[in-house]
């Protein structure tokens, strides 16, 4: 994969316990978002160049929304080729790998097979071995212990 940026993402303590950790053991911990490099140099640039603004800009006196534009401009050249999602289905990795958990998660509350209700979390309220299980029948394996993650 190469070389990605690290930002912090949330409060990881809190999944200490959830994840069978014992937090007074624990020397560092963190939680991260992964991106290409230069991902946040972008966000931040575009946010002071205040792209990202809430109110719109008058241009010759109309009200452009500014994230609007911006999105109508970089989407034709930041589509997607023909060799970058899975061409029978039309799914990216992102959209399996985020999508086919909320589905299972949806379909065994549909079933009955989580019956809490309210706000779930997914590490302690969706049975892991049921979803990796799950997973596993639409093509992605998961191997913990290794910490890696891989799709056919």
């Amino acid at each position: 994969m190469g070389s990605l940026e690290a930002y912090p993402n949330g409060d990881a303590v809190k999944y200490a316990d959830v994840t069978g950790l014992d937090a007074g053991r624990l020397h560092n911990m963190g939680r991260y978002a992964l991106r290409w490099p230069g991902h946040s140099r972008l966000w931040k640039l575009l946010t002071d160049l205040h792209l990202m603004d809430d109110e719109p800009v008058f241009v010759d006196g109309q009200p452009i929304d500014r994230r609007g534009f911006l999105a109508a401009a970089m989407e034709p050249h930041i589509r997607l080729a023909d060799n970058e999602c899975d061409l029978e289905t039309g799914l990216t990795a992102m959209s399996r790998t985020v999508g086919f958990p909320a589905s299972i998660g949806a379909q065994m509350i549909g079933t009955g097979r989580i019956t809490k209700r309210g706000i779930l979390s997914p590490v302690t309220d969706v049975p892991y071995e049921t979803v990796r299980e799950e997973l596993a029948q639409r093509g992605i394996q998961m191997d913990v212990s290794a910490g890696e993650i891989a799709g056919s």
